[in-house]
């Protein structure tokens, strides 16, 4: 038999609980509330919540692992664009423990950036996801020119696709600055980090 949770605010918590890995994602269902579509949008966004929140907490080995679990899940269920979150967060936890000079941090970003274009039209917002990981790793292992090739990118679909104000759109700005201090240019490396931040504050 189908599990029936309450509807809005009510569902949050055991929401939350499926996200962080304690209730089994394949036997959930808000049939009553939300289309199969919606619903899967809605629990992706919570796992990127949940992992991101322990990144911007340092607990990036926690993060490492909540990642993993959350690829291996998603790949089981065939749930493609699941999987491909969670591999940009992996990345995003091995760089910064800095394990990404090995091959695994390149392969998942590439896999995963793969995927969306497999999946989604070209300038999807989504896409900029796996950009952004798959820039970051880059800038980090010092391939500055791929780098700012794929940042701009992501940058330029955020930029015609989201608010003047969405925190997503602060963050590819940032990126821009974090890839330009890596190259010297420390002018506009300011310059792209006072955006972000105006960006944030508004």
């Amino acid at each position: 038999m189908k599990r029936r949770f309450p509807r809005g605010i009510h569902a949050l918590p055991v929401v939350l609980w499926m996200a962080a890995g304690c209730l089994p994602l394949p036997t959930v269902s808000w049939s009553d509330a939300l289309s199969p579509k919606d619903e899967r949008a809605l629990v992706r966004q919570i796992q990127r919540t949940v992992i991101q929140g322990e990144l911007e907490r340092g607990r990036y080995a926690d993060a490492e692992g909540i990642a993993r679990d959350r690829v291996a899940e998603a790949t089981a269920r065939q749930d493609s664009l699941a999987a491909a979150d969670a591999m940009d967060l992996l990345v995003d936890a091995l760089r910064m423990q800095g394990k990404y000079r090995d091959s695994e941090a390149r392969t998942l970003a590439e896999t995963s950036l793969a995927i969306r274009e497999r999946l989604l039209e070209p300038d999807d917002p989504e896409i900029a996801f796996s950009l952004g990981a798959l820039g970051r790793l880059l800038t980090s292992m010092s391939e500055l020119d791929a780098a700012g090739t794929v940042l701009e990118r992501a940058l330029d679909i955020r930029r015609r696709h989201l608010r003047p104000t969405d925190p997503l759109l602060a963050r590819s700005v940032a990126d821009m600055g974090g890839w330009a201090q890596a190259r010297g240019d420390f002018a506009t490396a300011e310059a792209k980090h006072r955006e972000a931040t105006r960006i944030l504050e508004n």
